[in-house]
């Protein structure tokens, strides 16, 4: 399928999506929002809460994080459900409130929609009440419009990579990337692989098996 077929697709889904959330909460303020399942869920949105380990309601609650700059209707909804015209956002008190199979765990720094930087908690009402602050990548990513982030472009060159496994071209490649993985001396030295394609998978498994040949290499986990 293409991309521009990709897209249009996402943006039909996402847009029934944001209809629903407003008729729902024009009708039913009151009443959780059920959570969205199957082809319901936009595609952008369900792949990037299938890479992240979302759960059902991180990812509707993201999907409700930006809603507003998706559908200007919605935020007067979000004012309208904190009780001050001055809020046409989303917290996680209100997530909480808002959907269906809330889960508090879900709003601590540990958990993905945190741990990831999905949301910042913005201004100083404490964790429950402060605005969740959706990262702009991720509203273009959920509009169906990805791009490399510009904050770690430098830290990601362009590396070719030959998609036939056991080339030895490949094997250079592969054995490149696991070297500057574990000569850098720090994070800020380390490259960053974007893995794009068919064959990302492969080849992620293809470096996982280089770095894992040498007992004693420098392997660090950098989350």
């Amino acid at each position: 399928m293409s991309l521009h077929r990709d897209q249009a697709r996402n943006r039909c889904v996402l847009t029934l999506a944001l209809t629903q959330i407003e008729t729902h909460f024009r009708t039913s303020l009151t009443v959780p929002m059920p959570l969205f399942s199957g082809e319901a869920v936009p595609p952008a949105l369900a792949a990037l809460a299938q890479a992240l380990g979302l759960s059902a309601f991180e990812r509707d609650a993201l999907l409700l994080a930006v809603a507003p700059q998706l559908e200007a209707r919605i935020g007067p909804l979000l004012a309208q459900a904190h009780g001050d015209p001055a809020k046409p956002w989303l917290s996680a008190r209100l997530a909480l409130a808002l959907l269906a199979e809330s889960s508090w765990d879900a709003t601590t720094p540990v958990a993905p929609l945190r741990r990831w930087q999905l949301i910042e908690l913005v201004g100083g009402t404490g964790p429950l009440d402060a605005r969740w602050a959706v990262d702009e990548a991720v509203v273009h990513h959920i509009a169906g419009a990805p791009y490399p982030d510009p904050r770690i472009e430098a830290w990601m060159p362009l590396l070719n990579v030959p998609p036939a496994s056991g080339d030895a071209q490949h094997d250079a490649a592969v054995d490149a990337l696991g070297a500057a993985w574990e000569d850098s001396a720090s994070l800020a030295d380390t490259p960053v692989a974007r893995i794009q394609g068919s064959d990302g998978e492969a080849i992620g498994h293809a470096i996982a098996r280089r770095l894992a040949k040498d007992p004693d290499s420098r392997v660090r986990s950098r989350i």
